[in-house]
């Protein structure tokens, strides 16, 4: 039952005075109340053009609200988004973000707030502010926000104080900075918000019009223009930590401080997770403490830097002195940001920085992640890889094993989530979003030139992951079963000796030096290794039905753990992207060798990575979490495959990410997957879709090449393919070329000299020739121009 206490007021306070109708007050408990704030008006406010209208997560609060849509980086979110909301929280209540070119005056002005004599102030400065629309929950005729427009994207001051006359209590919302509670919602003591039009009066049923707000006057305009330098929420004038932290209040720390300390060093102390991002995010918070005058806050912070260099020295390549930079430079972007944003005070401000702090700091990882995908897709100097290697412990800690061996960083990494996942018994597995359960069983071609890392990459990784893996060869598709699978014989006193297929492990990897090999066993008469591969990593039964039981090992559906790393020289790799229409290299994660900042100055070898393992995943098959995002997308993905948009190279590159993300929680200790693990994901499944790329540019140019001298030399051909005579000799000449490779000195690798041992008449034919014998394969162009025999 809703009950209402109807008391009218005044509004005044510089702008004029105007009588406006009446508020209402909330009672009773929550049963009783049947109100639905957001499912009631977020919609409206969306079809006005506040196109982002957010819950607060539970009724009656003013936060927190759905992460990573306020602030700087804070994405627009969509009508699905809303729609979703006023579904799952309907009796929320309404926060808006305001638009670009809209702003809000906060002005609080109960208790001992002096926001309304700050706004009579500012008034008399720069003049009477026009008559707007106003968001309020109180009765004093002054306190509430009036929302003005400006130009689009103005970045505004966050408050509005006069130091010397000791004023304040007026916050400005932007875009960049805060939201604002309004209409239906209910403050948590029980009031209920209103729009009180520009006339003074109670907006009964109606909402603002953004595009219909006054303009905020030019001299308001120009004494409030943000005109410190600013980058991403960053002071960039100059900064001595030292004298900063020499500025704070010294003391002894009080229950804030020493609470917010005690948390980060037990953070540090953990195993799980990353002591980065954990610390980052203390410091900020202290940071914050210490701008608010909180006693203690220098002398947490030093004793936090103490703690943060000790407990990584070991994990980073310098050691300590490398763990202290690292810290330092934490604390000065903490400072820098407080510079910018200058931290509020009172309780409930308090409370709202905790909230944040305890989650901001991994979406706001993930979003500059995603950020730099979008703007640096090449590779280049792509600072979200940059980002991707120190977003956590683990990740940093595969580039030190990498940069100690010489490898690349990516090919270390993908063989890891290989031996990684190879670990995790077959009966864990993928939620069932589309069709049945997804395996975990995850493939990863490594791409480079013969003898360019993958060896190399695999013994590194062995030595980052030191855990119990059965590394099998290349063999047959019936061959995979037998990793499996062992025969058992068994006495019987009536049948004799008989034997029986047994299950023998339930993991192994599959290492393939060289693409080539795993094409010549998928091309061979009758072998099956392709499709069995396909059907391999999506857990499915593998094995054969011979009629004689002996011969047909069968393993199940979900009753096994693959793994594949194989080998990839690029001008070589042609049947294996060809075989696209059967889905084969759409399963593979596709990763580089080769990496530019391989270098004789090697870091010391790190401590071996941990991964969860024996008790943790139990003895009974269940489904692993994910995040909704992932979800959300592997949805949307899959209904516009089925409408025809989309590669179709690209079909199962979500099962993919699935399968990276996952890996990634395990490498962090984790065993069900969440946000950051998804969104690290998509930089791998970058870094894959730019390698096959590359794969199939080199691929290309090859192929132009050969047609260009097979097309400039193919009027030769036609001519002697007229001559029955001739065309033996040009098979006379392709069997002399291979002889002479085979066995003639150096000297007569080259063209002069394979010429040189051809009659007269051959050699007309022997440019087409090692033309045709190239592009085969069967021979490569090497140093100085020398032809050299392959296989």
């Amino acid at each position: 039952m809703l009950k209402t206490n109807e008391t009218p007021g005044q509004q005044t306070g510089g702008i004029g005075d105007r009588t406006h109708a009446t508020t209402t007050m909330v009672t009773g408990n929550d049963d009783d109340t049947q109100v639905s704030p957001y499912a009631d008006h977020a919609r409206k406010y969306w079809s006005l053009g506040w196109r982002s209208p957010l819950p607060t997560t539970k009724p009656r609060t003013k936060s927190p609200i759905p992460a990573g849509y306020t602030g700087r980086d804070g994405v627009e979110p969509s009508s699905a988004d809303v729609q979703a909301w006023t579904e799952d929280k309907p009796m929320s209540n309404v926060a808006l973000r305001v638009p670009l070119d809209v702003v809000g005056i906060d002005v609080d002005a109960y208790g001992d707030k002096s926001g309304g004599r700050t706004l009579a102030h500012s008034e008399g400065l720069w003049g009477a502010l026009p008559p707007t629309w106003i968001s309020t929950s109180r009765i004093d005729g002054i306190s509430g926000i009036r929302f003005y427009r400006v130009p689009a994207g103005t970045r505004l001051k966050n408050e509005i104080k006069f130091r010397a006359e000791s004023l304040g209590h007026i916050e400005i919302v932007q875009h960049t900075h805060r939201y604002a509670i309004v209409a239906p919602s209910i403050h948590p003591e029980g009031r209920v918000y209103r729009w009180v039009m520009p006339d003074g009066t109670d907006a009964v049923g109606e909402l603002p019009n953004p595009a219909d707000l006054p303009d905020l006057p030019e001299r308001w305009l120009q004494n409030l223009v943000d005109v410190e330098p600013h980058t991403n929420g960053a002071w960039l004038g100059p900064m001595n930590i030292r004298t900063e932290l020499d500025n704070m209040p010294a003391g002894t720390p009080g229950e804030d401080v020493t609470t917010r300390l005690d948390v980060a060093l037990s953070d540090l102390a953990g195993a799980a997770g990353s002591r980065h991002d954990s610390t980052l995010k203390h410091v900020a918070a202290l940071a914050r403490l210490g701008d608010e005058g909180c006693l203690g806050v220098k002398e947490a912070l030093i004793r936090l830097g103490d703690a943060f260099a000790d407990a990584l020295a070991g994990s980073r390549p310098g050691g300590k002195a490398d763990a202290e930079d690292e810290f330092r430079s934490m604390l000065e972007s903490a400072l820098r940001m407080v510079k910018a944003d200058p931290a509020r005070t009172g309780a409930e401000q308090n409370a709202q920085l905790y909230a944040m702090a305890g989650t901001t700091t991994e979406q706001l990882r993930t979003r500059q992640i995603a950020a730099a995908l979008t703007e640096h897709a090449n590779g280049v100097n792509n600072p979200a890889e940059e980002q991707f290697w120190s977003s956590r412990d683990s990740l940093s800690t595969v580039k030190q094993w990498a940069a100690a061996r010489m490898c690349s960083p990516w090919s270390v990494l993908g063989v890891v989530l290989c031996r990684a996942l190879t670990t995790v018994p077959p009966w864990i597995t993928l939620p069932p979003i589309i069709g049945g359960r997804g395996s975990l069983n995850v493939f990863v071609a490594l791409v480079g030139n013969s003898g360019g890392g993958k060896g190399a990459s695999e013994s590194c990784a062995e030595d980052a992951l030191p855990v119990d893996v059965h590394v099998a060869p290349e063999g047959s598709g019936e061959g995979l079963a037998h990793l499996f699978m062992r025969r058992a014989e068994k006495k019987d006193r009536d049948e004799g000796v008989t034997a029986d297929w047994v299950q023998q492990r339930h993991g192994a990897m599959l290492s393939i030096a060289e693409v080539d090999t795993l094409v010549g066993i998928g091309g061979r008469s009758g072998s099956t290794i392709m499709p069995k591969l396909r059907n391999a990593f999506s857990g499915e039964e593998i094995g054969f039905s011979y009629a004689d039981a002996s011969k047909r090992p069968q393993v199940g559906k979900h009753n096994y753990r693959l793994t594949v790393a194989i080998g990839v020289q690029p001008e070589k790799a042609g049947p294996l992207l060809d075989d696209a229409g059967g889905g084969t290299p759409q399963r593979f994660l596709w990763l580089p060798t080769a990496d530019r900042a391989i270098s004789r100055q090697r870091p010391h070898e790190p401590a071996p990575l941990t991964i969860p393992g024996g008790n943790a995943w139990g003895a009974y098959a269940r489904s692993i979490t994910i995040p909704t995002s992932a979800e959300d997308t592997i949805l949307d993905a899959h209904v516009d495959r089925s409408h025809g948009v989309g590669d179709a190279l690209d079909g199962h590159a979500l099962f993919v990410r699935e399968k990276v993300a996952f890996a990634l929680a395990l490498l962090d200790g984790r065993t069900d997957m969440n946000e950051q693990d998804w969104e690290l994901s998509a930089v791998l499944m970058n870094v894959s879709d730019r390698t096959r790329g590359d794969v199939q540019s080199k691929l290309s140019a090859v192929a132009e090449k050969r047609a260009a001298t097979v097309g400039k030399l193919r009027g030769i051909e036609n001519e002697a393919a007229e001559d029955v005579a001739e065309q033996r000799i040009r098979q006379r000449v392709t069997r002399r070329i291979l002889a002479v490779l085979a066995d003639g000195p150096k000297k007569l690798t080259g063209r002069s000299g394979i010429r040189s041992r051809l009659a007269g008449a051959e050699r007309a034919f022997a440019e087409v020739a090692l033309a045709d014998l190239q592009a085969t394969g069967q021979v490569t162009v090497g140093d100085g121009d020398h032809f050299e025999l392959q296989g």
